[in-house]
Formats: C-alpha cells, sequence, structure tokens
C-alpha cells in the first residue's frame, strides 16, 4: 500500500534507520543523485543499488 499522507511518510521516516536506494544514480542531473545526498545530511545510512553501475560509489556508498 503506497505511503500518499504526509503524516505517514514522516512517521515511515522518523522510524526507518537505514535505506536502501533501488535505481541510484552516479549523475548529478538526475533526481536519486539530489534525494540520496539529501537524506545522507539527514543522517540517513544509505545503500545505493543500482545494477548497472555495481561496484562504483555514489557520494561516498558502495553501489551495490
Amino acid at each position: 500500500m503506497p505511503l500518499t499522507r504526509d503524516e505517514d511518510i514522516y512517521d515511515l521516516l522518523a522510524e526507518t534507520r537505514t535505506i536502501a536506494m533501488v535505481g541510484a544514480s552516479d549523475r548529478p542531473h538526475r533526481p536519486s543523485y539530489d534525494v540520496m545526498a539529501y537524506l545522507q545530511s539527514r543522517g540517513y545510512p544509505v545503500f545505493p543499488v543500482n545494477p548497472q553501475i555495481t561496484g562504483d560509489h555514489v557520494h561516498g556508498e558502495y553501489v551495490w
């Protein structure tokens, strides 16, 4: 069930400690690039996942 209410999204992020970002990109013009940086700046450990760039690094994290 998708979360559509701001309150539900806030509750989920307040309880979440680690995030796997499927579709993370190493290209600065892609939205996922900025989203990952934002989440990291807020203290969330983010594991980027993208089979096309596995082994590379995005924002200092190994891409799975």
